[in-house]
């Protein structure tokens, strides 16, 4: 089960228009963490259809090389794929 869910109806820098997942974490590794929710998420996604859903994932540590991370989730798996800055 995600941390959380979420169906916006406008689109912000931190919120995706329509419905998102939201996995948040304060773990040291969050590289380790948030390829550990994708991974659950992608197998298991529960009630939503991952194609039509934005998977976000929000940390409090400092996530270095995010951004690439990020673009290796583009498997088409999920509809999007966040990690907000």
């Amino acid at each position: 089960m995600p941390t959380d869910t979420s169906n916006a109806l406008k689109s912000n820098a931190f919120a995706p228009n329509g419905c998102s997942v939201w996995e948040v974490s304060n773990r040291s590794r969050p590289r380790t963490k948030a390829q550990d929710d994708y991974v659950n998420r992608s197998n298991n996604p529960g009630s939503v259809d991952p194609s039509q859903v934005t998977f976000v994932f929000v940390t409090m540590r400092h996530f270095k090389h995010k951004v690439e991370w990020r673009d290796q989730r583009a498997d088409g798996i999920w509809k999007d794929v966040r990690v907000p800055l």
